[in-house]
């Protein structure tokens, strides 16, 4: 029983810690320190907020958690040179693209290569 009580417990602080990121009068102090958590559900909010730092953005791009670096992958912050690196990497790149501070000429690029399509093969 007492096992269930501290797994209910520790379900509602987490929750709690969700819910502290949607107040629009929580801190960048309180982002960055959740930015750090030690549960996934919280990194990964924290990744979403606007107030977390460019900083603590990148840091959250080496996250152990998938859905954490995702989240961290589309954070507006991010500086541009790091957004287009993580565009150039295959593993990275479906993320860094649904970036909303992509620059607009990396668009163009971008929608340029698809409308050109696939490179012809050598030879041919």
């Amino acid at each position: 029983m007492t096992d269930c009580r501290n797994s209910r417990a520790e379900l509602l602080q987490r929750a709690g810690r969700q819910l502290a990121l949607d107040d629009p009068e929580s801190t960048a102090d309180l982002v960055e320190r959740f930015s750090r958590d030690t549960h996934e559900e919280v990194r990964h909010r924290a990744a979403t907020d606007p107030r977390l730092s460019p900083v603590s953005a990148v840091r959250l791009l080496n996250d152990p958690r998938r859905s954490v670096r995702h989240a961290a992958a589309t954070h507006p912050r991010l500086p541009a040179r790091t957004l287009i690196r993580l565009l150039r990497d295959t593993a990275t790149a479906d993320s860094a693209a649904q970036n909303p501070a992509l620059p607009v000429a990396v668009m163009h690029c971008m929608l340029d290569s698809a409308a050109a399509g696939p490179a012809s093969p050598r030879g041919r």
